[in-house]
């Protein structure tokens, strides 16, 4: 069986659940009921050869949102620096850097998506991973909110015992496939991530555009080279290459880095839920096994368990140290089941190797039941350590039957705390 299609049958999203139950509803009903804000690692120091720049976006991808900044700066999206990905389904508040010269352009920015909320120089640009972590606002519609009590409990008992710090749906795309684009890339399947990318594939993709993957399908190149919206980026400009080259690696490979480095990095994260799952089916969540790796839980480097570290489970990658004894049992069974070769190591977009917690704790919950004109809803508040997702929370909250609006980008990352 192949790589994708083993894949096929295997939910990247998690069955395990702290709770029996939930309170049932929906999130992400409109943008603004999923609120993010971005904590720094540190403050800008108000001098120095970056600009850094507060922006709110509604609505909009982390592409789109890089793309609209070096438009407004005039400068080259390699230019612009950030902490994290933001999800597209919210109203997120997040720095971004920039080069001093260019501090000019912000008196000129307006884009009805993005909001330029401040300014201030500091002395570097800001890297993936600067961050602390993010604070959440999230509405809950379609339910009581007689219900607030009962939220109230769970929150106060997954900052006291922690969740599984799994990786959110978010992190596979509005298909939930992004594991499968990442997994066929490292193995060189070009034809295979085009396929799955382009056409029907498992049928998990908006009606709207049954149309377009149809297209694929017939190779109707009128369809392919004008049909994809700008909205789902990566399908249009693999569409338009393959029918100018008819060169499955070129098509792909027109995506970019940063989308081809966040399809590998998306089959990490499936490797990495399937490992901690196992390790949460059999009892040991919150159980320091002989032969665990600990890491700092915010940093995630070596920390031992006096200090304060917390038992890890691998993100698989370049400089892969796997663990010993039972946890080390599970990650060699789930690296043997999928296959990994040690080849897909000197992919140019395999990920680094980390070692992850295997859990979290929120920090400053708070809830709220109301009703306004949407209805009645329960609005929770809390914060997150980055690399968190809220979704996870979410699905805690919310139980097995999780309902949340789609992401239409395919390569929309989304990455930290979402």
């Amino acid at each position: 069986m192949d790589l994708i299609t083993q894949l096929k049958v295997e939910d990247p999203s998690p069955n395990f659940r702290l709770f029996n139950e939930g309170i049932g509803g929906r999130i992400k009903v409109r943008a603004e009921d999923f609120q993010v804000e971005e904590i720094p690692w540190r403050d800008p120091t108000g001098e120095g050869k970056h600009l850094h720049v507060f922006v709110e976006k509604t609505a909009t991808s982390h592409g789109e949102l890089m793309a609209v900044v070096a438009k407004a700066f005039g400068c080259d999206s390699r230019d612009v620096g950030f902490a994290g990905m933001k999800d597209k389904a919210a109203v997120t508040r997040q720095w971004i850097s920039l080069p001093a010269d260019l501090e000019a352009s912000a008196t000129h920015f307006n884009h009805e998506r993005v909001r330029l909320l401040g300014t201030i120089r500091s002395d570097r640009a800001l890297r993936r991973g600067d961050l602390r972590g993010n604070r959440f606002v999230i509405k809950i519609r379609e339910i009581d909110p007689l219900k607030t009590p009962t939220v109230g409990r769970m929150l106060e008992r997954i900052e006291k015992d922690g969740l599984p710090a799994f990786f959110g749906p978010q992190r596979f795309g509005y298909r939930l496939n992004n594991h499968r684009l990442g997994g066929a890339l490292l193995n060189g399947s070009w034809q295979a991530v085009l396929d799955e990318l382009l056409g029907p594939s498992d049928g998990n993709h908006p009606a709207n555009q049954a149309t377009l993957r149809e297209a694929w399908v017939r190779q109707d190149e009128d369809v392919l080279r004008t049909g994809w919206p700008s909205s789902q980026r990566f399908e249009m400009l693999a569409a338009r290459k393959w029918v100018k080259h008819r060169d499955p690696e070129k098509a792909v490979r027109a995506g970019g880095r940063t989308t081809l480095n966040f399809l590998t990095s998306a089959f990490s994260s499936f490797l990495f839920n399937q490992m901690l799952e196992e390790r949460c089916r059999r009892g040991l969540l919150h159980v320091d096994e002989p032969g665990d790796l600990t890491v700092d839980p915010l940093k995630k480097t070596p920390m031992p368990i006096a200090e304060g570290g917390l038992p890890s489970a691998l993100f698989w990658g370049q400089g892969a140290e796997v663990a010993q004894g039972v946890q080390g049992e599970i990650e060699s069974r789930v690296l043997a089941k999928y296959q990994i070769n040690p080849g897909w190591l000197h992919s140019p977009w395999v990920p680094r190797a980390e070692r992850r917690p295997l859990r979290f704790h929120l920090s400053d919950p708070g809830v709220e039941g109301g009703f306004d004109e949407h209805g009645g809803y329960i609005e929770v508040r809390f914060t997150l350590p980055r690399g968190m997702f809220a979704t996870v929370v979410a699905a805690e909250i919310l139980g097995p039957s999780t309902q949340t609006s789609t992401d239409e980008d395919q390569s929309n990352p989304k990455e930290p705390s979402m």
